[in-house]
């Protein structure tokens, strides 16, 4: 058995973890005309469109034509006709209106095609169709060990581990994405890209005929709730019953649930995609949502604890289930579901790769280690959701995929927080979660007492760090301090500590803070509070940016502390957990794990 293989808690054991490759970059994905369109207009499309036209568009592709075609692009000669590039669509999808994806995160024609029909192929990370295009994706680190996937077995167990975790992620994008492929196939080998932009289709809008859906609107709780227990039960909820997850908020159509927008968002769509990817091409029409079956309470629990739709509404192509944002047990068919589609990956690495690539047997070793449960002792150490859990953690990567926009303002902000020369492998990470999670979740510590606790680990620390610093050429450079925070106090307590002297001579080490001059500082997990009481050009998707980036900054860490009671700070160590940050390995400890009772927070609960 493995058990955080990568990330290790304060009071494991360490080891070094070796990289074989540095970073790994694949080509910008090209950016589409500009339309910022949600809910995409009735097209006149239908309406000219007659059954003999479709018979003989339909005629053109017989037999499945998409399973033959090669994977190169076979673009004809003359420009596609819309009723050729619509041959696979119903006229009531084509009709409209329908739920479009949003297009102004930026997913080109060819990028978003590519992300439906790549087949995960070990090739190398520059060329189209690798793995590699599918994990960077997240908000992991170039030199993550999650993205630098060359584990050949020369690492044991680990080299299992990570592969296993790959794996899983791959099932989830090879789940919410397969539905779409025939569709994609015949818009790329038509050249169908353009013609279908001026009729008002996105780039990333697919029908998915074959597909049922299950309806899940983000609830209105804090980031880290909303994606550890909102959006990974709903694709774990998908999986189990084989239907494609959509995550929709303030749509004009449906149940009140699917209408309210996300607290999170501020962009005209109001919903996840302001920010993230969106979670599948698949996309039905407002009357499929408005005719959609909501699940009642006792049905959405039946779903989790038996995997069962209610008997007559199986066949239903839309169903919704607005769940409540808590804990869930894995739903039955879930990890069936995630085993088949590991079968698949990896037997398609098997056909594309050489017999004699080492990885191919690691890979296939690794799908065994999906199935193990990893030890925990809730006796002496503190429990929450999903703590050991890799497909709690490859769900959460899946989710929090931020869209190409905004994954290169993330970058923009990183290359100006992190300064140059700085070195993971000697840098702490100090998140702080303060304001509204002290008036109540929360035991919080003063700002000279976290500075106290770097102490601490410092001293525990302190021969691994010089050791590392050696070993760099850094023997000269003080140690980094990550500091993020939402909250201004903080920021104003750190400068009172820096000029206190006294204070500072109780921290036994040199060292600089690395800050995110672009916080926000909402001062609350939830925006729309925030935003009641501040200027009108801070948006939520401002802070939701600030957010997000702070998080990929405390990823640049080694060792970090984080509050427990926080779901932000649990999702920083999901993350970590599991390979995403930028140290070789990373040491991680709940407060409520310290051994020292001054830093020992208790939660509410």
């Amino acid at each position: 058995m493995v058990s955080s293989v990568y990330f290790h808690w304060e009071k494991l054991a360490t080891a070094p973890l070796p990289h074989e490759l540095g970073p790994l970059v694949s080509p910008k994905a090209k950016s589409p005309p500009n339309n910022t369109s949600r809910t995409l207009p009735t097209s006149d499309i239908s309406s000219e469109k007659t059954q003999k036209s479709e018979d003989s568009v339909m005629n053109k592709h017989t037999q499945s034509p998409l399973v033959e075609r090669t994977e190169k692009p076979k673009h004809t000669a003359k420009q596609p006709t819309l009723e050729e590039c619509l041959a696979l669509n119903s006229a009531d999808w084509i009709k409209g209106p329908r739920l479009g994806n949003s297009q102004e995160g930026h997913i080109s024609v060819d990028s978003g095609i590519d992300m439906i029909i790549n087949k995960a192929e070990l090739s190398a990370p520059k060329q189209s169709g690798s793995i590699h295009d599918l994990l960077k994706e997240t908000i992991c680190h170039d030199s993550s060990r999650f993205l630098n996937f060359t584990d050949d077995g020369s690492d044991g167990e680990r080299s299992k581990y990570f592969w296993a975790l790959r794996l899983i992620y791959l099932s989830f994008h090879s789940h919410q994405h397969k539905d779409a492929i025939d569709e994609a196939k015949l818009r790329r080998d038509l050249g169908c890209g353009d013609i279908l932009l001026k009729n008002g289709i996105g780039p990333f809008d697919f029908e998915c005929p074959k597909a049922k859906f299950i309806v899940v609107p983000m609830g209105e709780m804090g980031l880290g709730a909303a994606m550890r227990l909102g959006a990974v039960n709903a694709l774990f909820a998908g999986i189990a019953t084989n239907r494609t997850i959509l995550l929709i908020n303030n749509a004009p159509v449906g149940e009140r649930s699917v209408r309210k927008p996300w607290v999170h968002a501020s962009c005209k769509r109001k919903d996840i995609q302001c920010f993230f990817m969106p979670p599948t091409p698949c996309t039905i029409t407002q009357a499929e949502l408005a005719g959609a079956y909501a699940l009642g309470r006792s049905e959405y629990r039946r779903m989790f604890k038996f995997g069962e739709i209610p008997h007559e509404h199986a066949n239903d192509r839309v169903i919704i289930a607005n769940f409540a944002i808590r804990p869930k047990a894995t739903p039955p068919g879930f990890l069936s579901g995630i085993m088949k589609y590991s079968d698949e990956i990896i037997q398609n690495i098997a056909e594309t790769t050489s017999e004699n690539d080492p990885r191919v047997e690691i890979i296939r070793l690794s799908k065994d280690v999906i199935l193990e449960e990893r030890p925990f002792d809730r006796e002496t150490r503190y429990y929450y959701f999903g703590v050991e859990s890799q497909i709690h953690h490859a769900a959460v990567f899946y989710a929090m995929r931020p869209n190409p926009l905004n994954a290169e303002k993330m970058e923009t902000i990183l290359n100006e927080v992190i300064p140059a020369g700085f070195n993971p492998e000697i840098s702490f990470g100090l998140p702080i979660r303060a304001s509204d999670k002290c008036l109540v979740e929360s035991e919080c510590l003063s700002f000279p007492q976290y500075m106290r606790l770097m102490g601490q680990i410092w001293n525990v620390h302190k021969s691994s760090i010089e050791i590392s610093s050696e070993a760099h050429g850094l023997s000269n450079v003080s140690t980094s301090i990550v500091l993020t925070t939402e909250s201004k106090s903080v920021l104003e307590d750190k400068k009172k500590f820096e000029t206190n002297h006294t204070l500072r001579a109780q921290v036994p080490f040199e060292y600089n803070f690395v800050t995110n001059q672009h916080d926000v500082m909402q001062e609350t997990g939830l925006p729309n509070d925030f935003l009641k009481n501040t200027a009108a050009e801070v948006t939520a998707d401002q802070i939701m940016l600030s957010a997000v980036s702070s998080l990929k900054a405390q990823l640049m860490a080694k060792f970090t502390v984080g509050n427990c009671c926080s779901n932000f700070h649990l999702l920083l160590f999901d993350f970590l957990q599991d390979g995403c940050g930028a140290a070789k390995d990373n040491i991680g400890q709940c407060l409520q794990d310290n051994e020292d009772p001054e830093f020992r927070l208790c939660c509410q609960w």
